[in-house]
């Protein structure tokens, strides 16, 4: 089997990375509640908007090989 070089690697990983993200959704919200869009800012990012126009941005941290989120920060 050749070897891959790094960044074939990461390229691997990110497009891995689509997949497990969709998943992950997909187990732990009903999308049919939620917007979601791409967010190319992040590796497989995907940008979740509820019916209050919240969001939060989920994505693949290929360097970590985990799912990542961050939720939209509210001034109170």
């Amino acid at each position: 089997m050749p070897m891959l070089k790094l960044d074939e690697k990461i390229i691997f990983r990110v497009i891995s990375g689509e997949t497990k993200v969709l998943q992950w959704l997909e187990e732990n919200f009903d999308l049919s509640q939620f917007k979601v869009e791409d967010f190319p800012l992040f590796p497989a990012g995907k940008r979740i908007i509820d019916k209050n126009g919240e969001e939060m941005v989920v994505f693949w941290d290929f360097l970590y090989d985990r799912i990542e989120y961050f939720f939209q920060k509210i001034n109170q």
